[in-house]
Parts: structure tokens; sequence; C-alpha cells
């Protein structure tokens, strides 16, 4: 839905991105994508793009925002808590990790979980659960 940066924030409606994963799969999609032209990208660029993802579940508020140059403005705590988990990666060495309250909605067919502990994220009173995910 935006981009931030060099960042880009996806949003999906609850029961569509939980449908056999959705939500799951679309970062893996992306990331074989990236795969996939790899040679192009380091033959044209002399590197090849790369990407980590938190994922959370939640609410969000959309509003619309402007007076003259109008767009859809997605707030809450949930796209907080999202960015929070994606600034993780880094320092737990992994591309993709998610919320224990979004695994708790998935199953183990075709994405195994690791658990990466419990953590305290920037503006959270609670810790949260967070946990890497990757295909079978």
């Amino acid at each position: 839905y935006q981009y931030v940066g060099d960042e880009a924030v996806l949003t999906w409606k609850t029961e569509p991105g939980l449908k056999d994963q959705n939500c799951l799969l679309a970062f893996f999609a992306f990331r074989n994508q990236l795969k996939t032209k790899r040679e192009y990208y380091e033959n044209k660029y002399q590197t090849s793009p790369t990407f980590k993802a938190g994922m959370h579940i939640g609410p969000v508020m959309v509003t619309e925002v402007g007076k003259f140059k109008k767009e859809i403005a997605y707030h809450g705590d949930t796209i907080n808590t999202a960015a929070r988990i994606q600034g993780q990666c880094n320092t737990m060495n992994t591309d993709f990790i998610i919320s224990d309250q979004l695994k708790r909605r998935m199953d183990t067919e075709r994405v195994i979980y690791q658990p990466l502990g419990s953590i305290q994220l920037r503006g959270k009173e609670k810790e949260t659960e967070l946990y890497s995910a990757d295909l079978v």
C-alpha cells in the first residue's frame, strides 16, 4: 500500500491473507522472484536486491488524507508492531520474522517456524514472542 523510504508496507484483509497462508507465501514468492532474476540484476547493476520482512496480525485504521492530493493511509498498533518486528531481522540474523499472534493462526503444512524468543519491542508494554518462518 505504501513506500516508506526503501521499504514497502503491504496489508491484507484477514481472511484472504490467512487462507492457505497467503500472507506468508507472498514473502516466499517475492524472494523467489528475486532469485530467478538474480543473474540479470548482477549483470546490469553488479548487485542483486534482497529484502527482509516482519509480519503481525490485528486491526488497522484506514483513513483518507490530503486536501488536494488524496491518498489512503493505514495507521495503528498492528502496522507499528510489524515494523518493529522487521527491525529485528538483522539482530536475529534472519530475513523473515512473524509474531506469535500470527503464527497461532497459521499451520505447519508448508512453513516451518523457529522460535526466536520473547523480546521487548520499542513502544510495547509486553514482550512479543517472535518466530522465523521458512518453507518446508
